[in-house]
Parts: C-alpha cells; structure tokens; sequence
C-alpha cells in the first residue's frame, strides 16, 4: 500500500489531507514543518504532499519549494504534490523539475483530487515496475519490442502481467491491431516469458490466411489420412502444441464451419482428427491475432459470437507506428544494428533522419525494416574502415515523394524561395556547384544536398548556350 507524508503547517488542513488519504486504505504520515519531514523521509514514501509556503515558526526554517529540493536528492523516485494558496510562478519555475503537480488550495476540487493523484500515481509505479522487470527479461530474448511511447508501455504492462498471472489456467489471448505492427512477437513474447514451464514447451504458429480452405481443417485437428483424396496421416498442430502455445494468426479469416470445431476443442480440451472417432486430450494457451475488426464480423454474422466471446479472454491492442512517434527513432536505430553485419557502423545525417521520423509508415514495422534494409543497400560503400552514412539520396524514392507532398505552407513558400535562388546563382555562375556555392555563401555539399532535394535540374553549359 502506498506510503504518503503531508507537510502542512496549517493544522485543521494538515488533519483534512490526513483523513481523505487514510480513507481510502493509505498509510499517511504527517508533520507540520519541512525540517521534520527531512528527518522521517525515507525510501518508503511513494508519494509527498508539501505546502508551498510553510510559515516559520522556528528560526531557520525551510519553505515548500527549499524542501521539495532536499527530497528529490534523498530519493528521486519520489512523487511530490506541491499545495499553493496563490502561485507564484518564480518559485514553480524553479521547482518544475521536482514536483509531479501543483494544485490551488482555493479550489476545493483541487484538494478533492488528490486521492484521484495518489491512485493513479500508485498504478504508474505498478505499471513501470512491470515494465522494468519485462524488460529485464526481454535483454537474453533474440526479438525485443521497442517501447518508449506511452501506448507501447502500456502494450509491456499487460503483457507483464499476463505471464505472471496468478491464475491455474493461463488465460487465451487475443492481439489486434494493423498488419506489419508486430502481433507474433508479442506472442512469443507470451510464450518465452511465462513463468510456468509452458515456455519450455513448443510454440506453434500458423497463419490462417496462408492455408487454403481445403487443408485448414486437416492441418489444424490431425487426420487419420483417409479423408480426402491425396490426405495424408497427420497429428495436426493442435496436437503438436499440448502442453504449449498454440497461435493462430488472422483468426479473422478461419471459415465459420469451422470455427464451431474450434470452440468445441477449446471448450472439451479435446480434438477429434478427420477420419476418426477417437478424441485426443489436449492443454495449450491459445493466443490469437486478427487485423480485422471482429466485432463487426460477428454482426455481420461472419464469425460466431460464442468463440468470439470465448477467445477475447485478455485483448492486447497493437498501436500503429504513426501514432507512437516516439518510438520511430528507436526503432530506426535498433534495424540498423539488427541488420547489418556486427563490424559495420552505420549513422543516419539529419536530413535523413528527420524525413524518416516524418514519413507515416502505412505498412507499420514491417515498413520500417524494409525501408532501413534499402537505406543500407543505397549507402554502402566498400570502405576499409566499415563505416558509412545514410544521407537523403539513400532513402527509397516513395518517401522523397511523399515528403514533397506533406509539407507545411510555410515550409513550401521557404523552398520556392530556395528553388529560385539555386537557379539564379547556378545560371550566374554557369551552372558549376563550386562557383553557384560561393556565390550564395554555403558549401558544396550542402548546394548538393539541397539541388537534390528539391530536385532541381542542372543544365551543362552545352545546354545552357542554345
């Protein structure tokens, strides 16, 4: 339970803050100047609620802000809520770096809301805890999931908390989201990481999508080998992933006939092989991923409610890239040392770097990867010391297009203008870079960089006379 200390020289607000915390099962702490709160604060504390302005009653006492200072050097995982009667925003300024929040004691909502700030505190350290301990397990794992916007955090939370669910039987797990962002590695990810000795067991995985409709069922339940003309005795991979991970990927596009067989399999925990009359037990986790809005298919009478309802157990849902732009840099660099062979160095320049964070990547991830993957077969040179830079001219020519296409007003009123300066000094200067370069007062390569940008065409003199 969260541990709370209020510094409050008032004594009927210190004794209010007191009972709205104890109220809600917290165990709180109070004291009612800061050189008190300094000798009692620990570790323990997650969370501190300080006057800003405390009155002095002692000689050398210390203010709200003085200690909130004080208590981020002791511990600078602890949360502080800093109570103002009216702000003065010198002091705020100075203690920005400290403070999670700062509230008004006029409004009386404000002090109604800050137990809403402890709980929702309490579960942000819940949540990243999670996060580093999934983390920690991620580092010996060959696929890793790059995480550091706030969707994607939230993505490792749950799946934290799903490999160590408490529960006897893990819970089936359905993952949504666009096709390319990253579905079966979060699923082997569940697999690799559970605490039971599931992880130790197969992992099965087969895309639905990419069976025909002929064989899904044979593929899937087994078959006895006479089902069918040209069948052949198999023991299906429902079988093949007892005692383990069964994931079946675009469960969307499995035919309805049989997503009844498949219910009664994760119902009875036992299936049945074409042909036969024998049923075999079977215990596997079964995670499933669609890119399809399931929910519409089963009003539209195309998947069967009661296995929708049956496999939507615990939903992970799959952010596309671009609304988790902090994640783009991380991602481009983590490809580049992915990719390439372990004694080559690779840097991306400016210009590329920032066309890459703006590109909106459709095809999400898998996108990403193509698109790093060309950029690096675009910059190679055979040098002898295995370094080399991605520049603009490297990256595939759809991005150079849509760049074109997506900029601001502004920015194309700044490029026509820099298109008409370019020509100007090239047709001066007979359409030599060196001489078009020092004439605008720039370097070589950064004319260069800039002709090719905006794509402007250099006439040869021979031209340039008729």
């Amino acid at each position: 339970m969260m541990k709370i200390l209020i510094v409050e020289d008032h004594d009927e607000s210190r004794k209010m803050y007191k009972e709205l915390f104890t109220e809600k099962g917290y165990y709180v702490d109070d004291v009612e100047n800061g050189h008190k709160a300094l000798q009692i604060f620990d570790n323990s504390y997650q969370l501190v609620v300080i006057d800003w302005l405390l009155e002095s009653r002692e000689e050398g006492s210390l203010n709200g802000d003085e200690v909130c200072i004080q208590l981020k050097k002791k511990n600078p995982l602890v949360h502080i809520v800093m109570l103002t009667g009216e702000p003065d925003w010198k002091i705020l300024n100075k203690v920005k770096n400290y403070i999670d929040v700062y509230l008004e004691k006029a409004d009386i909502n404000n002090i109604k809301s800050l137990t809403k700030i402890a709980e929702d505190i309490f579960n942000y350290d819940i949540v990243y805890e999670e996060i580093d301990r999934i983390k920690q397990k991620l580092i010996d794992l060959p696929f890793q999931i790059i995480a550091e916007s706030t969707a994607m955090k939230t993505v490792l939370s749950k799946i934290s908390r799903i490999v160590n669910s408490p529960l006897k039987e893990p819970p089936d797990v359905i993952i949504t989201g666009q096709s390319g962002t990253g579905k079966e590695i979060v699923a082997r990810m569940i697999h690799e990481l559970s605490i039971d000795n599931r992880s130790k067991q197969k992992l099965v995985i087969q895309n639905i999508s990419a069976l025909p409709d002929t064989l899904i069922e044979s593929e899937l339940f087994g078959s006895e080998g006479h089902a069918y003309t040209g069948d052949i005795k198999r023991n299906g991979l429902i079988v093949e992933a007892d005692g383990g991970t069964l994931f079946l990927d675009e469960i969307g596009e499995m035919p309805i006939g049989l997503q009844s067989k498949l219910l009664r399999v994760l119902q009875e925990k036992k299936v049945k092989p074409l042909g036969s009359n024998r049923e075999v037990p079977v215990k596997f986790r079964g995670i499933y991923a669609t890119n399809r809005n399931l929910e519409k298919m089963v009003a539209a009478g195309l998947f069967r409610e009661d296995l929708y309802y049956r496999i939507n157990t615990i939903r992970i849902h799959l952010p596309p890239l671009n609304t988790r732009k902090e994640d783009i840099h991380l991602l481009l660099n983590y490809y580049v040392k992915f990719l390439i062979k372990e004694n080559q160095q690779v840097n991306f320049n400016h210009d590329a770097m920032s066309t890459l964070l703006e590109y909106e990547y459709p095809g999400n991830i898998r996108e990403l990867k193509n698109i790093v993957q060309e950029c690096i077969i675009n910059a190679y040179t055979n040098n002898k010391t295995n370094k080399f830079n991605i520049e603009y001219k490297h990256l595939p020519q759809k991005l150079k297009i849509i760049q074109r296409t997506n900029v601001s007003i502004y920015d194309r009123k700044l490029d026509e203008l820099a298109i008409l300066l370019i020509n100007e000094a090239l047709e001066k200067n007979d359409y030599i870079i060196s001489k078009a370069a020092k004439y605008l007062e720039i370097h070589d390569s950064r004319l260069r960089r800039e002709i090719s940008r905006l794509k402007i065409i250099i006439k040869n003199k021979k031209n340039n006379k008729k």
